[in-house]
């Protein structure tokens, strides 16, 4: 089940998610709807480097929504499979530093290329 007008990661102030498509009460129900739905979910997996996740594990371990159901909560952290394993921005594990490196250096070389594919368009248009 998912909730297609979810309120996205990183928006964080509704008030400027206001659209003319959208209003801040539309807005507000989407975002009471996505909650409701992750307290009743069985299961559950979090990024819990984020106060949201675990808040809502919280709320979810002392009885809240579907937890007297026996909710099991998981940790991207923790993942076993090592392909959607998460690390925090204060982890210092060598696992974690290698892998912001890698991404850093990938973030690096996108960039470059993104650069130099504008450069060439605006060459070759003048």
């Amino acid at each position: 089940m998912t909730n297609d007008f979810d309120v996205l990661q990183n928006t964080g102030n509704p008030s400027k998610m206001s659209t003319s498509e959208s209003s801040k009460e539309e807005i507000l129900i989407s975002a009471l709807a996505s909650l409701k739905m992750q307290l009743h979910a069985r299961y559950s997996v979090g990024n819990c480097c984020s106060n949201h996740h675990l808040l809502l594990f919280d709320f979810l371990k002392e009885g809240c929504g579907a937890s007297d159901f026996g909710h099991v909560a998981n940790c991207m952290q923790d993942h076993e499979d090592e392909r959607f394993r998460i690390c925090c921005g204060w982890t210092k594990t060598e696992e974690c530093l290698a892998r912001r490196k890698r991404r850093e250096a990938l973030q690096t070389q996108m960039k470059a290329s993104a650069d130099f594919h504008l450069t060439n368009s605006t060459a070759n248009t003048k």
